[in-house]
């Protein structure tokens, strides 16, 4: 499995994070879907001290693509040089988390570009297709896209907004599948769902209105294609692995004004994302004038 990880450095770090199981771009198994991992938030050093780290990191997963565990994500970070970078042939700065308070766990992360091309995007809204799609865009959900040199990380929640229809266990009381995984406590997606009693099908569908993606970013040299190809590397949905996310039949973005970008999916929806920052080279790459 393949860990993906991007940060913007603010004061506290934006993240995103993609972890999937399949990677050969065929659809996943159940088996495989529910033990997929993603999330979006913000990354702060905390307060605890460790002789033995440079920094306590905390990870605040806003968007997680399971419910909550009711532990804290919290690791001791430290910072070194000299891994080898097998992609780019140089020595990287990585950082090497180790669980803390009871926690079993190591990871290595390396740095993949140098920080200085940076952009953010808040998801706002979204218009549905069809003969729906006029008036103002529905806010039914959260979302984050963010970008770090060629790098691109797009994580967008379940859906929270009151469903007209129960059906399968899929809702209670009007209640949205997308609230409920959100709000209660479990060990994992699939031990939630299979306590909710939801046939494969139906947990399949609700573990995959979770949306996340990593990629890179480069222009492409087919002036029969878009202007920029964003390849998805990783993907909650992993038959678009190895694709263009802006490859798609319509699949397209633009920039509304110098604050809003909208995105316009195949099947006729329109996303509507503010613009946090945007760096020239992103603006550059993706809107050319």
């Amino acid at each position: 499995h393949t860990h993906t990880h991007t940060h913007t450095h603010t004061h506290t770090h934006t993240h995103t994070h993609t972890h999937t199981t399949q990677g050969d771009g065929s659809e996943a198994s159940l088996a495989a879907v529910l033990r997929t991992r993603a999330s979006g938030g913000t990354t702060f050093e905390s307060s605890g001290k460790d002789d033995d780290a440079d920094a306590i990191l905390t990870w605040v997963c806003d968007l997680d693509y399971h419910p909550p565990s009711g532990d804290a994500d919290v690791g001791a970070c430290n910072f070194e040089r000299g891994l080898r970078d097998s992609e780019r042939k140089a020595d990287v700065v990585t950082m090497i988390e180790t669980g803390i308070d009871g926690m079993d766990y190591r990871e290595v992360w390396l740095k993949r570009d140098d920080g200085r091309a940076q952009s953010a995007l808040v998801f706002e809204g979204e218009h549905p297709g069809g003969e729906a799609a006029g008036g103002e865009p529905e806010k039914n959900r959260e979302g984050l896209w963010l970008m770090s040199g060629p790098y691109f990380s797009y994580v967008l929640d379940r859906n929270k907004k009151a469903e007209k229809k129960s059906g399968e266990g899929l809702t209670e009381s009007g209640e949205a599948i997308g609230a409920r995984i959100s709000s209660e406590t479990a060990s994992s997606l699939g031990v939630l769902l299979n306590q909710w009693g939801l046939s494969e099908a139906a947990q399949h569908d609700a573990a995959l209105q979770f949306e996340s993606e990593f990629g890179i970013m480069k222009k492409s040299e087919d002036h029969s294609t878009p202007t920029a190809i964003l390849q998805v590397l990783h993907s909650t949905h992993s038959s678009r692995e190895g694709h263009n996310r802006l490859g798609s039949c319509g699949h397209s973005v633009r920039m509304i004004d110098d604050s809003h970008v909208e995105e316009r999916l195949a099947d006729g929806r329109k996303r509507h994302w503010r613009i946090a920052f945007l760096h020239e080279d992103h603006r550059a790459l993706l809107f050319p004038k």
